[in-house]
């Protein structure tokens, strides 16, 4: 029996299906994964680079759309502008309480390249965890 084989939630399984995607189309640049405190659970931090987009907004809204998982209801608690080093970005904070799981808080990163290309840094733990360690190490190289 595969993995996906034992996923029981139909959302849950989109959600993994839409993750495979991004890996199998090369959007997902580098993945991570590590240990979230104090509740010890899995965290995880993925890169992805999107197609080109006019503005930090233009790049939220596509990845918004992109990432929209029909049945998981994931909420937009906060978005703001943020300027990093590579140039402005926003910051979404997303906050998930599945039936079936641990109520999850991920937030993003959406910021313009140099060449408008979009970066997509995100970040998932447990909606209580404060810290992460670094376990696993990027995908290799296509």
């Amino acid at each position: 029996m595969t993995f996906m084989e034992t996923l029981k939630d139909p959302a849950l399984r989109r959600a993994f299906e839409w993750q495979l995607a991004d890996i199998d189309s090369g959007a997902m640049r580098a993945f991570g994964n590590g240990t979230s405190t104090p509740s010890c659970y899995t965290a995880s931090i993925a890169l992805v680079i999107q197609p080109k987009a006019r503005s930090v907004d233009e790049a939220v809204a596509a990845w918004r759309a992109h990432s929209d998982t029909p049945g998981l209801d994931q909420v937009l608690v906060a978005i703001e502008p943020v300027n990093l080093l590579i140039g402005q970005a926003a910051k979404l904070t997303l906050e998930l309480d599945p039936p079936e799981g641990v109520p999850s808080r991920t937030i993003v990163y959406v910021a313009l390249l140099p060449d408008d290309r979009v970066a997509i840094l995100a970040g998932t733990s447990p909606a209580t965890d404060t810290d992460f360690r670094r376990s696993s190490m990027p995908l290799p190289d296509r």
